[in-house]
């Protein structure tokens, strides 16, 4: 009967976005040319990041992180206030840019503000101002523009609490310099086929067709969208990798931005920060 059915469908949903290529469907385009890393940065940077063990694809995952940041959002989620030219990279959210590099990817993060005092509430009001233009953002409808949203807080999430582990291992400013070196490591790259993925080809009708992606709009669509691996992964490889070296990125280029003996509050508890081991040199001045 019809209900059984449903349940049939439901798990053949299930089965697809749990399959082992991640799901149908990846966070890359196909028909962009990667070049990679710069030989004078490979020259420069390639024993550093070894030795870390995040040499290989390590631009991929930071312009993942990087790709639909705010200033805001590093003031939600890692607690440090931006200014304007912050030197931070990411991807313009208008689809319609033009095809100029310096209108797809931006050299800074921009401000997108809400009004609002709460992290999920700020992603939906910024959804929901530009619900109405199919060229910002992401395509779909508003449930699937929603779930991008906070599928990124989600990443942010993850990825601060690495950052606070790069923290406490004491980084060298020559590692943050390669890191922070975002045309030579591939990063701004990475961040220019993002953009031309987003336009040209994620949600598309001919890549839902492919891919088989059912439109977010019942339960049985999103058991789909819940467990498609691909959509939720920071990287197409192994989630912690991409976590540990976009954590690596958020803490070089942000830790010149806060004090580093400043007191914290977190919930109910205060905490002032006590360093132990190589102190970054941009930041004894301030401690």
């Amino acid at each position: 009967d019809k209900q059984i059915m449903q349940i049939i469908y439901m798990f053949a949903l299930l089965f697809v976005a749990q399959g082992d290529d991640g799901g149908n469907g990846h966070w890359i385009c196909r028909t962009c040319p990667l070049l990679g890393p710069t030989a004078i940065w490979k020259n420069n940077c390639r024993t550093h990041f070894e030795g870390l063990g995040i040499y290989n694809n390590f631009a991929r995952p930071v312009a993942h992180v990087l790709h639909r940041i705010s200033i805001e959002d590093v003031k939600f989620f890692f607690n440090v206030d931006l200014p304007k030219n912050n030197g931070i990279p990411t991807q313009n959210q208008n689809l319609s840019a033009s095809g100029h590099d310096d209108d797809i990817v931006l050299k800074n993060i921009p401000s997108r503000p809400s009004g609002v005092h709460s992290s999920g509430y700020h992603a939906f009001s910024l959804v929901m101002d530009h619900i109405d233009d199919p060229d910002w953002d992401t395509r779909g409808n508003p449930l699937e523009r929603l779930i991008h949203a906070y599928h990124m807080q989600e990443l942010f999430t993850k990825v601060q609490a690495n950052a606070d582990q790069w923290e406490e291992a004491g980084v060298t400013d020559d590692v943050c310099s390669c890191a922070l070196d975002t045309d030579g490591n591939g990063i701004e790259e990475e961040l220019w086929v993002k953009f031309v993925y987003l336009r040209d080809e994620f949600n598309m009708p001919n890549y839902t067709q492919e891919f088989g992606v059912p439109e977010l709009l019942d339960q049985a669509s999103w058991l789909y969208w819940k467990n498609w691996k691909n959509f939720h992964m920071i990287t197409e490889t192994h989630e912690p990798e991409g976590i540990k070296r976009a954590g690596l990125y958020m803490h070089c280029a942000l830790r010149k931005y806060h004090n580093c003996c400043s007191k914290k509050t977190v919930g109910q508890y205060s905490y002032t920060k006590v360093t132990t081991g190589i102190v970054p040199s941009n930041c004894l001045s301030n401690c």
